[in-house]
Order: C-alpha cells, then structure tokens, then sequence
C-alpha cells in the first residue's frame, strides 16, 4: 500500500515538516537581527561577524542536494530525524560559544542540519499527498515559510532584549527536540530501497562546485574579480564542474542525474525558482536603502512594509495550492511572476514624498504574485519525476534558491552600487538621495525584466496538471 493511501496520520507528517520547515527559515531572519548584538558581544567587527551568516549559507548550498539523495536511497525519516538532532546539538554549541571562531564553526554543523531538514521536507508532503491534494498542502508549507520570515525577527528581537543572544540559540535547541520527537513518531518508515546507491564521489565534486562558487562570489566584491583568492576559487569550481559532469554522465546512479535536466517541467520550474530568489534578493538589497535614505522612514517602519509582503504572500499561498489542484501550475506560475513584474515596475516609478501606504500597497502585490507562484512551481517540479527522485528534486530546487540569493547579493549589488554612484554624479545638490532614487529604480527594473522573462518561460510548461511518473 502507498503511503498515499494512508490519509490517516498525514496531517500529522505535515505537522512535523512544518515545525523542520519554520525551525530552518525563522533562524535566518532572527541571526540577522542579532548580528549588531554579536558585534559588541563577541569584540569583533561587522565584517567577520557576516561570517555567522555565511558559514550558514554556504555549508546549506553545497550539501542540500547530496542530502535529498541521500534521502531518497536510505529513507526521508532517517535523514529528517537526524536534521532535527544535528540542528538541535549545533544550536546548543552555538549558545555555549564564546568566540566568533567556535561560533561560526557551530553555526556549520547547524547548517548540516538544516540541509538534512530542507532538503527532505518538500519530498516527504509530496510522498505522503495524493496528487489531488499535494498543491493544497504545499501551499500551507509556504505559509509556514512566510509565518516563520515574519515573526522571526520580532521573536528574536524579544529573546535578545530580555534574555541575551544566546537564548535564540537556546530556543531552538526546544524546537528541535520537540521536532524529533514529533518525527519520530509521526513519518512513515519506509524500507530501504536495495537496488538504490549513493554516489559519494558526485555528491563530494557537487558540494566543491557549489561550495566554491558561491564563495568566490561572495569575496568577488570585496577583494576584487581578479584577486588571487577570488581566481583560485574560479578555478576550483571549473574543474570541479568539470570533473562533476564526466563523473555523473558514468554513474549509473549519479547523486544529480542530469537528464532529469532534459525534463522540461523540471528544468523550467527550477529556473524559475533561480530567477524568483535572484530578483528576491534584489528587493531586500535595495529597498531598505530607498525606504530609510530616500524616503525618510525608520527600521521599525520598514519591517511592517515587509510584514505586509509575507502576510499577503501567507493568505496567497494556500489559494494557490488549491487552484493548482484544479488547474495546474502553467498559468499560475506565469500570472505569479508577472504579477511580481508589475509591483516592482510600480515600486521602481515611486520618488521622494511617497506615503507609507503607496509602498505597502506596492509590496502587497508583490506578495500576491510571489504567492501565486512558488506553490505551484514546486508542484510542478516535484510532479515531474519519480518518487525514487522526489529527495533529489527537493534539494535541486533548494540549492538553486541558495545560488539565486548568493549570486543575487554579488550581481545585483554591483549593478545597485554602480547605478547609485552613476546618478549620483550628474550633479544634483541632493546627491545621495538622488543617486540611491535611481539606483533604485534602475534595481526594481532590472529585476521585473527578470521576472518577465521568468514569466514566458513557465509557459512553456506542460498544459493541464502535471501527472506524478509512475515507477
């Protein structure tokens, strides 16, 4: 009997990814908020204590696909379960730290967790709901997402003020182990599969590649493009790329099969995802510059306009789930993109003077066309393979959301500096305001032609919903 067929403790598997799931996506936003806290606790300087975020970042994009595979060939349950103990023990080391140096290499074995709980979580609903269902509870997951971005930083911000950093950490370590125990009890088991291998030769030149990658766009701007560690690090990822691609074209089962690239629903669904985290990252970089600088708002301000955005993305999310179910993923996926194109053209016409409202209103829509997108993109991506390969599909789309905001922060960011200075030059008295107005706008319309073009090409999509392949 499929585990589709077993509706009765269904919700309560749900229950338990949901708790992976917010566990994995609130401690990013509530480290942010801690990091001018660590600056003065921990005697170091901003620079360094990015690291806090970085080591997180990176350690999750190199190991979120080997761990999807590696779910699939030995049992979602094992590797989920084990997420939450591994994420729960680097929380603990973390609130014990008393350096930046044992903090940092806490926050990695944190991240090894998290991959082991993201890389799964997105598999284990699919496996457990049925086709006609599966958009309606993926998109309860991605209000889960939008729950944990918004009262992340609230909670961290009253964890820090009353009881130090170190409590966010503390909190966590709860979360985890009342997250184990629900697994525990809750996940199916399902036996191991004996005629599935994992490729650890793969699955190491898979993590190189994607480990040196995105580092070397991180140091790119600040050592420089042509600096000896930034081309080193270009070099390690081509010819781990390289020698990846020869090795995974022989395996006969590769921890990334590349053919699952030639699946259109697959490949197009991905992309899409790459281009919705890239022009994400976008709106993040600039928009707190354009919001404080220009338009003269405080931080709290700012964060109720993004609590705005998640909450608008959270009531969406479910709604679109629902449609997918009915109508499929091609058209919602493109209306949700091109949705999001149009509030960043209209964020990108605002200027100085604006109200408070016309920027909410903005992001609001914003929220609605991302919504409308995301649950249906991962129904049509994990549609469109095998279960064997629901864990490999799960990590897939989570890795090219990690290089989306990585390589985001490197492009966008020059693209955000140098538009800044190029306005800023041509002579207004009100230099830096003018310079950050149309650096700005030129960000907000970048990232809609990027939005567009994500827009065409989920409609070169499948018609109709997507059928699960069968084994």
């Amino acid at each position: 009997m499929s585990l589709q067929q077993e509706p009765r403790h269904k919700w309560w598997t749900f229950c338990a990814v949901s708790v992976g799931t917010f566990q994995s996506v609130s401690i990013i936003s509530m480290i942010s908020v801690s990091l001018p806290t660590l600056v003065e606790q921990l005697g170091a300087d901003l620079t360094s204590v990015q690291w806090v975020i970085l080591a997180y970042s990176i350690t999750m994009a190199g190991l979120l696909l080997a761990f999807g595979r590696l779910g699939d060939v030995i049992g979602r349950k094992k590797i989920f379960v084990s997420g939450f103990i591994v994420f729960g023990i680097g929380c603990g080391l973390c609130s014990l730290s008393n350096s930046l140096a044992t903090l940092v290499a806490s926050r990695v074995l944190q991240a090894i967790g998290g991959a082991m709980l993201v890389s799964n979580s997105t598999a284990l609903i699919t496996s457990i709901f049925s086709s006609s269902e599966r958009g309606r509870a993926l998109g309860l997951n991605a209000t889960v997402v939008s729950v944990a971005m918004m009262v992340g930083p609230a909670l961290s911000g009253l964890l820090i003020d009353n009881l130090g950093w170190r409590a966010v950490f503390q909190a966590h370590v709860l979360i985890s182990l009342i997250g184990a125990v629900l697994a525990l009890i809750t996940l199916p088991n399902i036996a191991k599969q004996d005629d599935l291998r994992f490729d650890f030769i793969g699955a190491l030149l898979l993590s190189m590649t994607l480990v040196s990658l995105t580092i070397a766009f991180n140091q790119g701007r600040q050592r420089g493009w042509l600096s000896p560690v930034v081309l080193s690090l270009l070099g390690v990822w081509v010819v781990s790329f390289v020698l990846f691609v020869i090795v995974e074209t022989r395996q006969e089962q590769p921890v990334l099969d590349l053919r699952l690239l030639r699946n259109r629903e697959f490949a197009i669904g991905n992309a899409g995802a790459f281009i919705m985290s890239v022009g994400g990252t976008g709106v993040s970089l600039a928009l707190p510059f354009f919001v404080q600088n220009v338009l003269g708002y405080s931080v709290t301000e700012l964060g109720l306009m993004l609590m705005a955005q998640s909450a608008a993305n959270s009531v969406v999310a479910p709604v679109s789930g629902w449609l997918t179910d009915w109508l499929g993923p091609r058209w919602l996926t493109s209306l949700g993109l091109a949705l999001g194109a149009l509030a960043l053209i209209l964020l990108g016409a605002l200027g100085p003077g604006v109200t408070h409202s016309a920027v909410v209103l903005r992001l609001v829509l914003l929220g609605v066309g991302l919504g409308f997108f995301s649950t249906p993109n991962n129904v049509a991506v994990m549609g469109s393979v095998k279960p064997e390969r629901f864990g490999t599909a799960s990590g897939f789309m989570g890795t090219m959301r990690h290089l989306g905001t990585t390589l985001g922060l490197a492009a966008i960011g020059a693209v955000f500096s140098d538009r800044t200075a190029y306005h800023a030059s041509l002579g207004s008295s009100a230099g830096e305001t003018t310079g950050l107005a149309g650096g700005f706008q030129d960000v907000m319309w970048l990232v809609a032609g990027l939005y567009v073009l994500g827009s065409a090409l989920c409609l070169a999509q499948n018609r109709g919903k997507p059928a699960t392949p069968a084994d």
